[in-house]
């Protein structure tokens, strides 16, 4: 018999078995005879064969070694019509056995090379792969990239992604365009490149373009060594200035381009800048990597002076790293209060003030003293915290002692509510000076008046904000106190240890905060306080639990202030962990809104600000929401300076049409966007707004301009203000608002700010950022907190209160002072002065410094802060 005739009659054979097997019956030796009859030379046979093999590939996986590599020769054939069948049938293989996605792959991607003249055939059977699973399918593809590092092979890797971008995805349904998106969003890529939140329009050329440049962009991902491949293309004279542009660049910058930045620095063994890079990436495995990598002492100090200034507090991880007595001080803050007094010594700023010295009202006419009084309770208690915000730190005053000897007067002499911020303004005025400051408070514990025995609970975790002690001074005086009846006292204990153990994660005072909030008897405004605290302590962890605990806190009661309060809790859990956050979509709009908002604080994600003005815009939820929505983009915008002028402009074209609650949260959010800045551009608008009509909207702007003034001692905003006095002396809660601005501006006379960025702006303060946005949101509604029993929410402004100084030390960590140049960023660029002075100096958040002798060899580039000289000879 003919070879042809055996093969045709093997074939015809096995097509009876195969029909037998559908009906169950089917055996291996049936499918070997398939198998085999694919070696044959008859065209029909293999033809049949390659329509064979994979169709019945599920049933016989012992022989899947002889099968795959029959079939792989069909599609190497030389006939068309066999190869082409053979193709064909390539998606069967992995619609049965997903494991066989990456043989697939491997075949397609050789014959995509090959360039036969069947590309209609694999582009059907690539997108056939894709559609089953396209995750799957293109994390094969990329894998299949990632092991082609032969120069020779390189055009592999270009012409295969280029054949599916250009054959595979250019005719596709919508369904299979969402399953590319859902695809790029679960990996986290390209999120804002691909506008993949947005509805797609196949209509539109440059949204098509945008999704196929994301998926041909995610390559970089799956390289098996990112860093490697970039340095290949820098030489080494340039390696140094490229990282650093795409240091700048970095919020625009993916997970995995950080990594290659954070090991091109340790590899260049500038640890401080890797160091920076793991606090923005927020990865704590590489700020112990930095520890690890650094063998010297005094660059491990200059590590723990940033991550001070960062916030962090001290936690069970970072004690594991953080190693050494004098490294854990460091970290504790234990130097910040000499560092201050040496800076204001430096000035000669040692005289505390009276409000009058802020207040200037003689530089007035008679005019401003007809209406509302210096006398009335109002503006006693708006004293009270002009006394604190200006003095802050200075460890004395003139209106409730001086050098450490409390008269008491000034604390008895409000009424009920308003001792409470009275006898906590003590803890701002000791301000890191723990020893002394608990020694001044502590006499007031044994107080028979609840309010002031409150106001001493606030006072001692204001004062011991940001500075930490093994023996816990705080929550030992505290823990007594957060379960009394008394509501005064007990949120005051709260409001204590949130302030206390911000960012610190520590256990004890959670599970002390949590028990509260499980209590179905405790009162709304102790659950909000509660959950405020709880979220400061447990400050962008993450943490489920806690998350789980203070969103159970919402259910069940319904009371818009505390609401919001509770959400922020929530938020702060989450607070710039971005897409990390999956608490479930509550019944509470305005929750979801706040929780968006935190979790991409300071992200500059373009996407979020936009889907935050559709909520606004839409006008729909009321004013909770609106307003909450209003303060979410300038939160996400805020450490974006390339969006900030857009954001600021979107936000002030809110004004031309906006309801009053929007605009009045408009200008609170550009006090928060350009925050103890007073050269901002948005200055004009703000002063404008603080003439209002409407006294809502006017009371947010004034509060606004002491949040751009604060700690710069501006002479121009200081006039202006002045000048309010005058025009609201009638009003007694516009002129209590003009009285907190002006002791912004003067904050610790003008020698602290409120800006959260540092590090050249390179880095945002969690602890800082929360301290903002409880304020802020507290003054969306001034009526019920600031002008009602709970004023005392200003004194979470201590969280983002910090020296605006450049603090030399030598290498035993004393006070050096040495010549510096000054100059002030223009345009990305720094415009130096001629003139030179010696350290310490105050810094503006505009303002750079430079050594001027080059023997001097900072550890830090960034000089701001404590910067420690390696070399001071």
């Amino acid at each position: 018999m003919p070879a042809d005739a055996a093969d045709t009659s093997a074939v015809t054979t096995d097509t009876n078995a195969v029909t037998a097997a559908a009906a169950g019956v089917m055996n291996a030796k049936d499918y070997e005879e398939i198998i085999e009859s694919a070696k044959g030379s008859s065209t029909d046979a293999k033809q049949l064969a390659a329509q064979l093999i994979p169709r019945f590939f599920k049933d016989f996986r012992d022989l899947s070694n002889e099968a795959v590599a029959a079939h792989l020769d069909l599609c190497e054939e030389e006939d068309l019509e066999v190869r082409a069948e053979a193709i064909k049938g390539l998606p069967l293989f992995f619609k049965d056995t997903p494991e066989c996605v990456s043989m697939i792959v491997d075949i397609l991607a050789e014959l995509i090379m090959a360039e036969r003249m069947e590309e209609d055939g694999i582009q059907k059977a690539l997108r056939s792969v894709l559609r089953q699973d396209v995750k799957e399918s293109l994390v094969a593809f990329f894998k299949l990239f990632e092991s082609i590092n032969e120069s020779s092979d390189e055009n592999i890797r270009d012409k295969v992604l280029s054949f599916i971008r250009d054959k595979s995805l250019r005719d596709v349904s919508m369904t299979e365009v969402k399953m590319f998106k859902d695809l790029l969003k679960r990996l986290g890529f390209f999120v804002d490149q691909a506008d993949l939140d947005t509805h797609l329009n196949a209509l539109d050329v440059d949204q098509i373009d945008k999704l196929i440049s994301s998926l041909y962009s995610a390559i970089s991902v799956f390289m098996v060594d990112p860093f490697r491949e970039l340095l290949k293309w820098t030489s080494k004279s340039s390696q140094g200035r490229v990282f650093h542009y795409m240091t700048l660049g970095a919020r625009d910058l993916g997970k995995h381009i950080l990594e290659v930045l954070f090991h091109f620095y340790v590899e260049q063994d500038d640890i401080i800048r890797a160091f920076r890079i793991a606090l923005f990436s927020n990865n704590m495995q590489h700020v112990q990597h930095c520890f690890e990598s650094s063998h010297d002492d005094m660059q491990k100090a200059q590590l723990c002076f940033i991550l001070a200034r960062h916030g962090v507090g001290v936690t069970a991880e970072l004690n594991k790293i953080v190693k050494g007595r004098l490294m854990r001080d460091i970290i504790n803050n234990s130097r910040l209060s000499d560092g201050f007094l040496n800076l204001a010594n430096r000035f000669k700023i040692v005289e505390a003030k009276l409000p009058e010295d802020v207040y200037k009202s003689h530089l007035l006419d008679d005019r401003a003293f007809t209406g509302a009084t210096d006398d009335s309770s109002r503006q006693n208690l708006a004293a009270t915290f002009v006394n604190a915000f200006v003095n802050a730190c200075f460890g004395q005053d003139k209106m409730t002692g001086t050098r450490g000897r409390s008269s008491g007067k000034r604390v008895f002499k409000g009424k009920e509510h308003e001792k409470i911020s009275a006898t906590a303004s003590l803890g701002l005025i000791y301000l890191w000076n723990v020893g002394t400051g608990l020694a001044q408070i502590e006499k007031y514990y044994h107080s028979n008046d609840t309010h002031v025995l409150a106001g001493a609970l606030l006072g001692t975790g204001i004062v011991t904000c940001g500075i930490h002690y093994n023996n816990d001074p705080a929550l030992a005086r505290l823990r007594d106190y957060v379960d009394k009846e008394d509501p005064a006292i007990r949120i005051a204990a709260i409001v204590g240890l949130g302030i206390a153990y911000s960012n610190t994660r520590n256990k004890e005072v959670g599970r002390l905060l949590t028990d509260i909030l499980t209590d179905t008897n405790a009162p709304l405004d102790v659950l909000a306080f509660t959950s405020l605290s709880l979220g400061l302590v447990f400050l962008g962890s993450s943490d489920k639990e806690v998350a789980q605990t203070i969103s159970d806190a919402l259910t069940g009661q319904n009371q818009e202030q505390f609401d919001r309060l509770i959400a922020l809790g929530l938020g702060l859990v989450y607070l710039g962990q971005g897409s990390a956050y999956d608490v479930k979509k509550s019944s509470h709009k305005h929750c979801d809104i706040i929780l968006l908002a935190c979790a991409y604080a300071g992200s500059g994600n373009t996407s979020q600000v936009q889907n935050l003005l559709e909520c606004v815009k839409l006008q729909e939820g009321g004013s909770l929401l609106q307003g909450a929505a209003v303060l979410g983009i300038a939160m996400v915008a805020m450490a974006e300076e390339v969006g900030l002028k857009w954001t600021i402009h979107s936000l002030e074209s809110l004004l031309l049409d906006g309801e009053q609650n929007i605009r009045a949260a408009v200008a609170l959010a550009l006090g928060l966007l350009c925050i103890s800045d007073s050269k901002a551009t948005v200055l004009h608008t703000v002063k404008s707004l603080a003439k209002d009509t409407n006294s809502e909207v006017a009371m947010a702007a004034i509060i606004s301009l002491g949040l751009i003034g604060a700690g710069t001692n501006s002479v121009s905003i200081a006039e202006f203000l002045r000048s309010l006095s005058s025009h609201y002396n009638e009003d007694d809660c516009a002129l209590f608002c003009v009285r907190i601005a002006q002791a912004l501006v003067h904050l610790g006379n003008g020698l602290l700010t409120l800006n959260p960025s540092h590090s050249n702006r390179f880095l945002l303060s969690p602890r800082a950022l929360a301290g903002l946005v409880i304020t802020l949101h507290c003054c969306v509604d001034m009526e019920y907190f600031i002008f009602g029993k709970y004023h005392y929410v200003l004194y979470y402004l201590v969280l983002a209160m910090q020296p605006r100084m450049l603090l030399t030390l030598d290498e035993n960590l004393n006070h050096l002072s040495v010549p510096v140049r000054i100059g002030q960023v223009v345009d990305d660029y720094v415009r130096w002065f001629n003139s030179t002075t010696t350290t310490p100096i105050i810094l503006a958040g505009d303002e750079r410094a430079e050594l001027v002798d080059t023997r001097c060899k900072p550890l830090s580039r960034v000089l701001e802060g404590f910067v420690i000289l390696s070399n001071p000879d």
